[in-house]
C-alpha cells in the first residue's frame, strides 16, 4: 500500500512537472502561430537561396544563367536543403511556418534526449530552463545552420553517452554524423568535439581505467573525426581572411549583460540577468559542493561549459565574414551549464519551484516581447510584397536599405519567393562558405561600377528602396539618381519605393540564351 501511495505521490509530481514544460512549449511556439512571416535578420535570405536552388533543379534557365552550385565543400548545408525541401511541397508561408516549427521542436526533444537519464526523471520540469535560449542573439540573426548543428550535436552526444562500448558500428555511425554536423555548422562540428574529447577525460578518472583504454578511445574518436578536420583545413587553407578580437572589456560586458539571449524591455532584460545570474551561481556552488564529494561522468558537461567560457575570451570574434564567434561560444557555454544543472539530483523543492517560476516569467516577458517586435517585420514583409505585383519576372531588381531597422537589411529577398527575378543583395551568394554562389561577382562589379548598365549583359530593371531615411551609401545614392533620370517611380507606400526603367535592354535577353547554348556545349 505504501508503494503504491508513493507511486501515485511521484506520478502526480511528475504531471504537474510535465504541464510547467508544456507551458513554456506554448509560450515558445506562440509567436510562430501569431503571424504569418516571422522573420529574422538573416532568413529571407536564406528562403531566397532555397528557392533559387529549386528553380535550378527544375531546369530554369534564368536561374541558370546567374547561379551555380559551390564546387567547394563548404558548411552551412542544413537550412538550404530543408527550406528547399519545404518550399517545394508548401507555399512560402506555411513553409516558414513549418521550418520554424520544426527548429523549436527538434531543439527542446534533441536537448531533453540528449539529458533523459534516471536522474532526471527528478527534474523533469527543469527542462524550462533552456526554453529562453530558443529565442536567442543566433535565432534573431537567422543563424540557423548553427542552430540545426546545436541539434544535431545533441543528437550525437546523446547517442555516444548510451553507447558506452567499443564496437565498429558505435564509431562508424559517430564518423557519418560528425560529417553531417560538419555539412550543418563547422563551429558546431568543433564544440561537438571538445565535448566528447572531455567526456572521454572526465571518464577515466571517475571510472579510474586504464591509460592505453583511454588512448584507445581518444584515437578512435580521432580517427571517426578526421574526415571533418581534413575538410576544415582545406576549406581555412584556401581563404584567407581578416582576424577580428573583441576588447576584453566589451567581452565582459556582453557575458555579464547576457547579450547572447534576448530581451527587448527593461523587464525583460532584468529578468533576464537574475535569470543567467542565477544559474551562475548556482552553478557554482554545485561545482564547489562537487570539489568535496566526488565528480560523476554527466559532470563532463560543467567542464565543457567552463571550458568554453575560457575560449570566449581566446578566440577572434570573427575570421572574414564568419563572425560573431562570442556570441556562439556564450550561447553553448549556456547550454552545457543548463544541461548539467538539469542532471544535477536537486532535492531541495523550494529552490526547484524558484527556477520554475524565474525560468517562466522570463520566457513569458521575452516571448510577449518578441511578438511585438516580430509583428511590425511581420508587416513590413508584406508591404515589401505588395511591390512585387509591379516587377516583371526575370527582372533584375537592385535594393536599396533605407530603414533605421537593421533587420529589414535582406527583407528584400522575399520579392525572389514569389517573383523569378535576380535581386543583387545576396549575402550569401557572394561569399564562397555558401552551397549557391553567383557566377560572377555581380555586386562586386556594382561596387566598383555603381550603374544601371554596371555589365555588359546585365541591366538593372527595377531600384526598391525599404525604409524612408537618408541612404548613406554613396554608391547607392549614384544608382538611384541616375534612374530617377532615367526612370519612372510605378509604386510606393509606407515602407517601399519601386523604380523602373523605362526601357530594358534587349542585349540582356539575347545574351541569356547564348550563355545557356555556351553552357550546354560545354557539357
Amino acid at each position: 500500500m505504501n508503494c503504491k501511495i508513493r507511486q501515485l505521490k511521484l506520478n502526480k509530481k511528475n504531471i504537474i512537472e510535465l504541464f510547467i514544460v508544456l507551458i513554456g512549449i506554448t509560450l515558445v511556439l506562440s509567436p510562430i502561430f501569431s503571424m504569418d512571416y516571422l522573420i529574422t535578420l538573416d532568413g529571407p535570405n536564406h528562403l531566397y537561396n532555397s528557392k533559387i536552388f529549386n528553380r535550378m533543379v527544375s531546369g530554369d534557365t534564368f536561374s541558370i544563367e546567374y547561379f551555380q552550385m559551390n564546387p567547394s565543400v563548404t558548411p552551412n548545408y542544413a537550412s538550404f536543403l530543408l527550406l528547399s525541401i519545404l518550399l517545394y511541397f508548401f507555399n512560402n508561408v506555411i513553409a516558414l511556418k513549418v521550418f520554424h516549427i520544426l527548429l523549436v521542436a527538434s531543439f527542446i526533444f534533441g536537448f531533453y534526449l540528449w539529458n533523459q537519464q534516471k536522474k532526471l526523471k527528478n527534474n523533469l520540469g527543469l527542462i524550462v530552463l533552456v526554453l529562453p535560449l530558443i529565442y536567442s542573439f543566433v535565432f534573431f540573426s537567422g543563424f540557423y545552420n548553427f542552430i540545426l548543428g546545436i541539434i544535431l550535436m545533441f543528437f550525437i552526444l546523446y547517442f555516444y553517452e548510451k553507447n558506452t562500448k567499443i564496437t565498429f558500428s558505435k564509431y562508424i555511425w559517430l564518423s557519418l554524423l560528425l560529417l553531417i554536423l560538419y555539412l550543418f555548422h563547422s563551429i558546431v562540428f568543433a564544440f561537438t568535439g571538445l565535448a566528447l574529447l572531455i567526456y572521454e577525460l572526465q571518464n577515466f578518472f571517475v571510472l579510474k581505467s586504464s591509460p592505453k583504454l583511454l588512448l584507445k578511445k581518444l584515437s578512435l574518436l580521432f580517427i571517426t573525426a578526421l574526415p571533418c578536420v581534413l575538410l576544415s583545413l582545406t576549406f581555412m587553407n584556401s581563404r584567407t581572411s581578416e582576424i577580428t578580437y573583441l576588447p576584453f572589456d566589451v567581452l565582459i560586458n556582453h557575458f555579464a549583460k547576457g547579450f547572447t539571449l534576448t530581451s527587448i524591455s527593461f523587464w525583460g532584460w532584468l529578468l533576464k540577468v537574475i535569470f543567467l545570474g542565477a544559474l551562475f551561481v548556482l552553478s557554482l556552488f554545485y561545482l564547489f559542493k562537487k570539489l568535496k564529494t566526488r565528480f560523476e561522468q554527466y559532470d563532463y558537461l560543467v567542464i565543457t561549459s567552463f571550458t568554453l567560457l575560457l575560449l570566449y575570451f581566446i578566440i577572434p570574434d570573427s575570421v572574414g565574414f564568419a563572425s560573431v564567434f562570442s556570441v556562439r561560444i556564450a550561447y553553448c557555454f549556456w547550454l552545457f551549464l543548463i544541461a548539467w544543472i538539469i542532471r544535477i539530483p536537486i532535492k531541495n523543492y523550494i529552490l526547484k519551484v524558484g527556477l520554475y517560476v524565474l525560468s517562466l516569467s522570463f520566457l513569458s516577458v521575452q516571448v510577449y516581447d518578441n511578438i511585438h517586435f516580430w509583428q511590425p517585420l511581420n508587416s513590413a514583409t508584406k508591404q515589401v510584397l505588395e511591390a512585387n505585383q509591379f516587377i516583371k519576372e526575370e527582372s533584375v531588381v537592385y535594393p536599396i536599405f533605407a530603414s533605421n531597422v537593421w533587420e529589414h537589411f535582406h527583407i528584400s529577398n522575399i520579392l525572389g519567393l514569389e517573383k523569378n527575378i535576380l535581386i543583387l543583395e545576396n549575402s550569401a551568394a557572394r561569399q564562397d562558405y555558401f552551397p549557391l554562389k553567383y557566377i560572377e561577382q555581380y555586386e562586386k562589379m556594382i561596387d566598383e561600377n555603381p550603374t544601371l548598365n554596371f555589365h555588359s549583359s546585365i541591366t538593372i530593371d527595377y531600384v526598391i528602396i525599404i525604409g524612408k531615411s537618408s541612404i548613406d551609401s554613396e554608391k547607392d545614392n549614384k544608382i538611384l539618381k541616375e534612374i530617377q533620370n532615367s526612370g519612372t517611380l510605378i509604386f510606393e507606400n509606407e515602407l517601399v519605393t519601386l523604380w523602373k526603367q523605362k526601357q530594358r535592354r534587349l542585349l540582356k535577353r539575347y545574351s541569356s540564351i547564348f550563355f545557356i547554348y555556351d553552357r550546354i556545349s560545354t557539357l
